[in-house]
């Protein structure tokens, strides 16, 4: 009866958000936000003339801006959805989904007809297949720039996550409901609110510290409870958390600072951060080479920026408490 149930209320979800529902927010993100992200991507690269060679360059020019140009055309005149071209390891994925979806429609799907998430993560896909077919002897990161902005513009954010991971400590011994680890789920979930795509990202990153502060964040379903509950029947000694890493940024920086909390608090004996081996967005975490580095951030701290926070937060990176996961996150179960 309960495998029934579920079915049923399967068949009874609404449609998925799309483009083709034009007083939607789906339709306002593929006709406004995503050709700007474009438009965006082209001009920082074409600004960056001086991290390549001469060889490079050309393939830069002729390859991603001449490609993302034409993407944003396919974009804004609902072209039909192409399959990908590159030799990654998740192409034939990619391109088998698009075939079925082909043949379920009976037609090509394309950019304002297909379910939204679907959409925005195609078009990441697509830059990611241009800077593969670039080949270029050097990296690059279509998003550097705007990570960096978004990692620099958010010491507000980063400051008020830092202060309620150190003052975890205090509720190590203590049965108090915990405040310091409830306030930092409300961080990490403000944090999510100042992504890439905001034009605004300091200010944006201001408000989400503020937000988490004050009962302006509205949450249609809070599960704090049940979360810290769960950990507390699960013992420290035996309690392993894992984050899945998403944006860089304030939601880095937030999720590093949970994961500190959970550990200086004893709500977890281990806290292991996982990114995501094939993200759907190309601002998404995808590596670890930064973080020794991180140690060092931000080099001008506000005022109000606990000033412990850079090498204490490194004497908990340890491999035997703290560690990032290369198991792919969906098989953390």
């Amino acid at each position: 009866a309960q495998s029934s149930d579920a079915a049923a209320q399967v068949d009874n979800l609404p449609e998925p958000l799309s483009a083709r529902f034009v007083d939607s927010f789906a339709y306002k993100t593929v006709r406004d936000r995503l050709p700007v992200i474009l438009a965006k991507v082209a001009d920082s690269v074409c600004r960056r003339k001086s991290e390549f060679n001469s060889t490079n360059m050309d393939r830069v020019k002729s390859v991603i801006i001449g490609g993302v140009s034409r993407l944003r055309n396919e974009l804004q005149t609902d072209k039909p959805l192409l399959p990908l071209s590159d030799s990654a390891s998740d192409t034939t994925a990619w391109n088998d989904y698009l075939a079925e979806l082909t043949e379920t429609l009976g037609r090509a799907p394309s950019w304002f007809k297909e379910p939204w998430l679907y959409v925005e993560c195609y078009m990441y896909r697509r830059l990611l297949e241009l800077v593969n077919l670039a080949d270029l002897t050097v990296g690059i990161d279509l998003f550097a720039p705007e990570k960096r902005q978004s990692l620099l513009g958010s010491a507000a954010l980063a400051a008020a996550a830092a202060e309620a991971a150190l003052a975890a400590e205090a509720e190590a011994e203590a049965a108090n409901g915990a405040p310091q680890l409830r306030r930092l789920l409300r961080l990490c979930l403000s944090a999510n609110l100042a992504d890439l795509s905001l034009s605004a990202l300091a200010e944006a990153h201001q408000l989400a510290a503020d937000d988490a502060n004050s009962s302006g964040l509205i949450i249609l379903l809070d599960h704090t409870d049940q979360f810290v509950d769960c950990l507390r029947q699960r013992g420290p000694a035996v309690a392993v958390v894992h984050i899945v890493l998403d944006n860089v940024g304030p939601e880095l920086v937030s999720d590093l600072c949970l994961a500190e909390c959970l550990l200086r608090g004893g709500h977890a004996e281990k806290s292991g951060c996982t990114p995501k081996r094939r993200p759907g967005l190309c601002p998404t975490l995808l590596n670890w080479t930064w973080l020794p580095r991180l140690t060092g951030w931000p080099p001008a701290r506000p005022a109000n920026h606990p000033s412990s926070w850079p090498s204490r937060f490194g004497l908990a990176c340890l491999p035997d408490s703290y560690r990032p996961v290369a198991t792919r996150f969906g098989q953390l179960g």
